[in-house]
């Protein structure tokens, strides 16, 4: 999206400039104004992920045939954009805790009791718990916290990939298929992946 494109369909009052990888402040602006810039920069990171979820569900409940090539054309991660649509369908905009982020609602939305999931937000809450302390402990107080496939690696494969491949491994682990079979074809700096992803039951 070019400079001006994006200036145009924005309707946010920030004041200064907006490109796809900046920020221009107006040289003329008054501290007032970039303190609200700030507050709306930094509200618009919190919310972002519920926005995009919130889009993909109603672009897939409005328009099934044609929904998912408008996804594609964002470039942007398939996993996370589905994370987003996963979490944003498991809590609808009533059930969703203003005061715990985005972050706090994706590590509980594996749990399948929705008592036990709005348990673990009023504790997270109450208790002013961080995200990865919730993890912890969803794990240790829910018995169907998602467990990560087991995956043999190689005795020489390097650290650095076997971190990727974990982190890849944990975000499969909580991706809610919608066909009993995908096919996932992405590129890196040094080749490809070509992946099918075979669920054995579908997610509800």
């Amino acid at each position: 999206m070019s400079e001006a494109s994006l200036s145009q369909t924005s309707h946010i009052p920030i004041p200064g400039t907006l490109t796809e990888n900046a920020y221009l402040p107006s040289e003329t602006m008054k501290f007032e104004d970039w303190q609200r810039a700030g507050s709306l920069l930094t509200d618009i990171q919190t919310s972002i992920n519920w926005w995009i979820g919130d889009w993909i569900l109603h672009g897939e409940k409005t328009w099934p045939d044609q929904f998912s090539q408008a996804i594609y054309l964002t470039g942007k991660s398939d996993v996370t954009l589905r994370n987003s649509a996963w979490v944003c369908n498991v809590f609808p905009p009533e059930d969703r805790h203003p005061l715990l982020s985005y972050t706090h609602h994706f590590e509980v939305a594996s749990v399948k009791s929705p008592e036990e999931r709005k348990w673990l937000l009023v504790q997270a809450e109450e208790k002013g718990l961080s995200s990865i302390q919730l993890r912890k402990l969803r794990n240790n107080n829910v018995g169907d916290a998602p467990e990560l496939p087991s995956l043999e690696m190689p005795e020489h494969m390097s650290n650095e990939l076997r971190k990727a491949m974990s982190g890849f491994m944990e975000a499969l682990a909580v991706y809610k298929p919608i066909h009993h079979s995908e096919e996932v074809t992405f590129k890196l700096p040094w080749g490809r992946v070509n992946m099918t992803l075979t669920a054995e039951t579908m997610l509800s």
